[in-house]
This record gives structure tokens, sequence and C-alpha cells, in this order.
């Protein structure tokens, strides 16, 4: 069982706006099978009772805190963030230390965005993936 949200863990995921990417869906179990550990698609319905996910549900003693960045993620690693539209253009060695950051100011859940991206996303989504995920692993057990 996946559990979403932790007290000092911090577990990435991956925001896909439908109308910007083609073919979301090979993209989406791309993302999958990387381990990210949620997958955010806007324009589904926010009422869905029958859906089963609990993921948003919190306890008296714990209440998780997600939050955005935008990531336009540069081919070279080491590129210095560059600020854009509610994130930065970075690479993926400054990126995994902002991320820490935010771990240890107390984020739960970082959700990724690609909208701003200038690499094609699946290009982005696999460097992610292999490079990034791999030091914030998703949650399992109690």
């Amino acid at each position: 069982m996946l559990t979403r949200f932790k007290e000092n863990a911090l577990i990435p995921g991956l925001f896909f706006p439908i109308e910007s990417y083609e073919d979301s869906i090979r993209e989406m179990k791309r993302a999958e099978e990387l381990n990210f550990a949620a997958l955010f698609v806007r324009d589904v319905p926010l009422h869905a009772p029958y859906f089963g996910d609990v993921g948003q549900i919190h306890t008296e003693q714990f209440k998780s805190f997600s939050q955005s960045l935008y990531v336009d993620l540069t081919e070279d690693p080491n590129h210095p963030p560059v600020p854009i539209h509610l994130g930065f253009r970075i690479g993926r060695n400054p990126l995994i230390e902002f991320i820490e950051s935010l771990k240890i100011a107390g984020v739960n859940h970082v959700i990724i965005n690609l909208k701003y991206g200038q690499r094609p996303v699946e290009e982005v989504i696999e460097e992610l993936g292999e490079e990034v995920v791999p030091h914030f692993p998703a949650l399992t057990g109690k």
C-alpha cells in the first residue's frame, strides 16, 4: 500500500496538463514505472465519490503540506536556478538540492509541472525518474 505523505519525508509527483502534452497516457505510464509517487491530471473531476482514493485525508496528528513547482529542466545537470513562472529553469543537481531544502522546510510532496519546459517531455521525465526521484523514494507501508 502506498502511503502518500509522512512527517519529515518528501515525495515527488508529476503534473500533466492535458492540453500541453501529446501522448500523455504513454508518458504517465512511464512516469509510474519510474516511481513518481503521484501523477496529477488537470480536468479530472474533483468530486468522484466512488474513486476510492484516500490520499487527501489527514489525521489529527499530521496534516501534509504540498507545493507545486514549475520546472524547465536543462540539459546541463549543474545549471543554476533561473526564475520562471512559479519555478525555475534549472539543472537536475540544483533541483535535487532545492527539493531537499523544501523537505527540510517541512514540505511533504512536490508537484512538478513541466508546462514551460524547453526540452521534449519524454526526455525530461526519464531524467527526473532516473536522476531525481531516487533521492526521494515513494513511501510504502504504514
